[in-house]
């Protein structure tokens, strides 16, 4: 992070500090009015009830994310947009958040508030009903771009146009952890929110631990000063871990030792809003060990940047026996498109949920295969013990970046028969042949394309891999990028 952007962060911090301990609450015009001074911009104005909105102004900024849902319980899909200014050219840190709720059909603003986040890196929004009132809640992520991975997080209820937040920046803080080092390498983590403890060694390997000289060469604790301690979240993900119809939200959080480059562990925990706020409902500590080589050899634990300058982060989430990391992209474009992407993979993270949410298991993590300016491919993998059984996970994702829609394989290769028995072909040497009539899914890496398909002899799913060479012949006339 550049030495201006930290800057403009700790001032931007403090004047959220100083926020915070203003009178609360407010009502939605003198909300909106901080968002926007009307009296800067004599533009056409559209009245909604007793807010009037300078249409101008309001369209100020640049456009961050766009999600569409019923958000103040008309029964109408609105459109919600989050809005923010670069602060300066060379920086891709926004500042100046703020909501426009809009109705889809005439482009009408219905309602804005402006959230108390200082601001942040590739902000994003998601849609989830989590007061259990039947209307969607709106869930701003801001990323603050540190080293410790801390995003801003704050929901917003819109429930008949009175916009107010429902998680805070006292709610970022996550569940309460504390702790201190003991002799022999050890250190003991509390946690304050109920007093349970975990006494956890320290690796064999001490690194600073030695070099500031905590303990001694016999394992004496030479300096008790030094305290873990958990870092504000970093991860939340909105889920119904129940099945009563509500979503939960589920966070994650660092426990963070010496300094930010020590790890100790991550906490997971799951919350439920009731009328007095959040309540923690469960959480599960894992140390830095239990963390590392979970699931797949290929574990998504960075961003991956497209060739368009898109983002595909990881999205994390531990509840009970389920552990999932699933993609979200950003960047890659601000409108529909990009919406349209992120559902499509949230709804089938939320339906493998729904199958094992009682007493089953789930573990999930995926792969990006290709990253084009136009095309991307994910494959979902992991494992799954539900009401139907346990089987495991493998599910594609060819996205066309342009719209958000899936990819059919006959857009990219045509539906030549003479293609087909090409792909039969060199499948078949690999031990199971594909045919268009049995391919359960496929991807692209960039040089072949790898099918999905069941082997019914040992039911399992097996991905069978053709040469993009071999099919050159066959590349559609309206494909997306592969010709290059």
């Amino acid at each position: 992070m550049k030495l201006n952007d930290m800057k403009i962060k700790m001032a931007l911090a403090l004047s959220v500090v100083v926020f915070s301990f203003a009178a609360m609450p407010e009502t939605f015009a003198e909300q909106v009015d901080k968002v926007i001074p009307v009296k800067e911009t004599v533009a056409a104005k559209e009245k909604t009830g007793s807010v009037v909105f300078d249409d101008a102004a309001l369209q100020r900024g640049e456009l961050l994310a766009t999600a569409y849902g019923d958000v103040d319980g008309d029964g109408q899909e609105e459109k919600v947009l989050l809005m923010g200014t670069k602060f300066s050219n060379d920086s891709h840190y926004y500042t100046k958040l703020y909501l426009l709720v809009k109705d889809v059909k005439t482009d009408k603003i219905k309602g804005a508030i402006r959230p108390s986040i200082a601001g942040g890196y590739d902000c994003s929004l998601r849609l989830a009903d989590v007061t259990g009132n039947g209307v969607d809640d709106i869930l701003i992520a801001a990323p603050t771009g540190g080293s410790g991975g801390i995003v801003d997080y704050r929901i917003i209820d819109f429930i008949d146009n009175q916009p107010r937040e429902i998680f805070t920046a006292e709610d970022n803080q996550g569940v309460q952890i504390g702790g201190n080092y003991l002799p022999d390498y050890k250190v003991r983590i509390t946690f304050g929110n109920n007093g349970k403890e975990v006494i956890m060694s320290i690796p064999s390997d001490l690194g600073f631990y030695g070099y500031l000289k905590v303990y001694d060469d016999d394992g004496n604790l030479l300096k008790d000063y030094y305290h873990p301690y958990g870092q504000y979240l970093s991860g939340l993900l909105l889920l119904d871990t129940d099945g009563d119809g509500v979503a939960e939200v589920v966070t994650t959080q660092r426990i963070v030792g010496l300094n930010n480059t020590d790890t100790l562990g991550q906490v997971r925990a799951v919350w439920r809003y009731t009328v007095t706020g959040w309540q923690l409902d469960n959480y599960v500590f894992q140390s830095k060990l239990d963390s590392m080589g979970r699931g797949s050899s290929a574990l998504a634990r960075e961003n991956f940047i497209g060739l368009g300058g898109y983002k595909v982060s990881p999205e994390k989430a531990v509840a009970g026996r389920t552990i999932i990391t699933y993609p979200r992209i950003s960047n890659a474009g601000k409108g529909q498109a990009q919406w349209k992407t992120n559902l499509q993979i949230e709804n089938f993270v939320r339906s493998q949920f729904e199958e094992i949410r009682n007493n089953g298991y789930l573990e999930m993590n995926y792969e990006v295969k290709y990253g084009g300016y136009k095309l991307l491919s994910i494959l979902l993998t992991g494992k799954k013990e539900g009401k139907n059984g346990s089987d495991d996970i493998l599910k594609t994702f060819n996205f066309d970046l342009a719209t958000g829609e899936l990819v059919p394989l006959e857009k990219l290769l045509g539906n030549d028969k003479k293609m087909w028995d090409k792909v039969a072909e060199i499948t078949a040497k690999q031990g199971n042949k594909v045919m268009q009539n049995t391919m359960k899914g496929y991807y692209f890496d960039g040089e072949n394309f790898v099918f999905m398909q069941r082997n019914e002899e040992k039911q399992c799913m097996e991905q069978l891999t053709v040469p993009k060479k071999e099919l050159k012949n066959y590349f559609n006339k309206n494909k997306i990028e592969i010709q290059n």
